[in-house]
């Protein structure tokens, strides 16, 4: 997972701090018992834009990774669209606790 070609060592970092997450979920997944049944997960968050994260953590896993998008059951202006769908994995919880 290359994040930047100007910061090796940010890379390096990040790497290691995925890795340690993606042996982890995986761990857990086995423990659990549920691997063999997973068919997705879904990334929350700014952190879940990080380019190459969602096509990294598939090929480690072996499941869909998909992106959470909180707009898909509300009604909103079209214009707004790219802007939202754009930034949809941030706004996640503010989405969620709209309705509450």
């Amino acid at each position: 997972l290359t994040l930047t070609k100007e910061n090796p060592a940010l890379n390096e970092l990040m790497n290691s701090s995925i890795d340690t997450i993606t042996e982890e979920v995986l761990r857990l997944l086995g423990a659990k018992g549920v691997k063999s049944s997973l068919k997705r997960i879904v990334l929350t968050g700014g952190s879940a834009r990080m380019k190459g994260l969602q096509e990294y953590l598939h090929t480690r896993l072996g499941v869909s990774i998909d992106i959470a998008n909180p707009w898909g059951t509300i009604d909103y202006d079209a214009r707004l669209k790219p802007a939202l769908i754009a930034n949809a994995a941030i706004f996640t919880v503010a989405g969620g606790l709209s309705l509450y």
